[in-house]
């Protein structure tokens, strides 16, 4: 028979370990929080990172602090959060080609899983296949048929090596039998740029980083990922109606805190954030980047990762892609 002195002392124990849980929950935040976009300044992300970041320290009368780590295809900012106190005062914003990173690179210094809790989903989007105005194409099919039809001639573009807009790029070379040369580059900016002046033939790339040229007339867009089409193209088909499959993942961006972090923060994190969420002028401002806001909890949030982690593990096996 176990010690009955002892079990009560467990239960003291844990009573009070819970009560101080409640009691930081309390009082978070009364210092300054981090959050940490692991991408350049300026981007989409960067941007709704700030739109946050603005609410938050409105909300709680405590500053919250943009901080870009970049490097490393956003490691050494994605680690320096998994290495951070799991206390709530530092958070990641983070997007979907997190979850397919672990299939990518085999030495990530972290586990998307157990080193980090998921908090809210933030906003969801897709990725778009875009051709410049040199390219006599209109639709998914003629772009298939003209590259088809010369192997090794066309590229297409991505905001780096293991992005999402990679990933599907090479998905359509497995999937239409194509040998589009990839080019890599070093955010969205540069990619557009030689997009629009026909230094490479197309372009995977998030929707919102083309609104203005498609709009102008400048660029055209043959398809997007994603299981329905986009709020801002109706017109726009994806590549499931184009009949290609392993496109149907929505993108995302969501914001995640160390293993550890206690509940009661990461309720009220995500509780907040989602208030924001709800503000009219922030779900305008989404739209304008390309977004759809998405308010997921903690426990939804946590299922779609799990769900695109093994989504992405399929699509990177099938496209044959192999990163240092």
């Amino acid at each position: 028979m176990k010690n009955p002195s002892r079990r009560a002392f467990r239960w003291l124990l844990l009573a009070a370990l819970g009560a101080a849980g409640s009691l930081h929950a309390t009082e978070y935040p009364n210092r300054p929080i981090k959050l940490v976009v692991p991408a350049p300044p300026a981007g989409t992300i960067d941007i709704m990172a700030r739109l946050i970041a603005t609410r938050l320290t409105q909300a709680w009368k405590q500053p919250v602090v943009v901080e870009n780590r970049l490097g490393a295809h956003g490691m050494i900012g994605t680690a320096a959060v998994a290495r951070s106190a799991p206390d709530g005062y530092t958070v990641l914003i983070t997007v979907a080609a997190l979850v397919g990173s672990p299939h990518l690179y085999p030495k990530l210094p972290y586990d998307i899983f157990k080193d980090f809790s998921p908090v809210t989903m933030l906003a969801s989007t897709s990725v778009v296949l875009a051709v410049g105005p040199a390219m006599p194409v209109s639709t998914l099919e003629e772009f298939v048929q003209l590259a088809r039809a010369r192997p090794g001639q066309y590229s297409y573009a991505s905001p780096g090596a293991g992005s999402a807009a990679h990933v599907y790029g090479e998905t359509l070379n497995a999937e239409a039998a194509l040998k589009l040369l990839h080019v890599p580059y070093k955010g969205e900016a540069a990619m557009v740029n030689d997009l629009l002046g026909g230094n490479v033939s197309a372009a995977f790339t998030s929707a919102s980083v083309l609104i203005q040229q498609v709009a102008a007339g400048k660029l055209r867009l043959l398809a997007s990922t994603g299981p329905r089409r986009l709020p801002m193209f109706p017109n726009l088909p994806t590549f499931g109606e184009a009949g290609y499959a392993g496109f149907d993942s929505a993108g995302w961006v969501g914001l995640l805190v160390p293993a550890g972090t206690p509940k009661e923060i990461i309720e009220r994190l995500a509780t907040q954030s989602q208030q924001i969420l709800r503000e009219p002028e922030v779900a305008n401002r989404l739209a304008e980047l390309g977004y759809v806001p998405r308010a997921a909890s903690a426990p939804e949030f946590a299922a779609v990762m799990k769900a695109d982690y093994l989504a992405w593990g399929a699509r990177i096996r099938r496209a044959g892609i192999k990163l240092d």
